[in-house]
């Protein structure tokens, strides 16, 4: 579970939000049931946390505040949950202390650039140790501090409230594409047996 506090000049706050996708055999050991006489083998997760089962919207003077905790940026359906909610804004945190000094860091940051994208809202990624910057709903960056070096700003953040058509299909388009491949699968199983 993850607590997130904000404190302001008169109120504080102390809101929870248990993350809803957890890191295969990182925070969760896929098949526990059927694993779990070699979860040991795994490492330090020798059994899996649980997951949280709501979308993460944090209210501040009447803003409505998206939450993901870094590896659910790669799941676009966290990303409508908090915008079919009325989030103006997102915000992912997250520690990537594992990945240092690889590609994950960019590969983050990058999905990040995705979801302002689809949800055509600003997004702001706060990370320990990986890369902390404010990406407009266009993708690009508007401020990033580089990996591993301790910095701040503050920052301006314009809020939005329409929904996309990318969100509000995905769905749809989802299903599409895999109905199209396995088309596609069968059409070629059945051309490769009449020859």
């Amino acid at each position: 579970m993850q607590a997130i506090l904000i404190e302001g000049d008169t109120e504080r706050f102390r809101i929870l939000y248990a993350k809803q996708k957890l890191v295969p055999f990182g925070e969760k050991i896929p098949f526990e049931n059927y694993l779990a006489p070699i979860a040991a083998n795994f490492g330090p997760i020798s059994t899996s946390l649980v997951a949280g089962d709501s979308a993460g919207i944090l209210e501040v003077a009447d803003t409505k505040v998206g939450l993901l905790i870094c590896f659910e940026v790669a799941w676009g359906q966290l990303a409508k949950e908090v915008v079919d909610q009325g989030a103006e804004v997102l915000i992912i945190q997250t520690n990537n202390a594992t990945y240092g000094l690889t590609s994950q860091l960019a590969q983050q940051f990058n999905i990040a650039k995705l979801r302002a994208i689809e949800s055509q809202r600003q997004v702001v990624t706060i990370a320990t140790t990986g890369i902390t910057g404010q990406i407009d709903r266009d993708g690009s960056v508007l401020w990033e501090a580089d990996e591993f070096v301790p910095a701040s700003s503050a920052l301006e953040i314009d809020l939005y409230q329409e929904k996309t058509t990318g969100l509000s299909a995905n769905y749809y388009l989802q299903f599409f594409i895999v109905l199209a491949f396995l088309s596609l699968f069968a059409f070629g199983l059945v051309k490769s047996r009449i020859k």
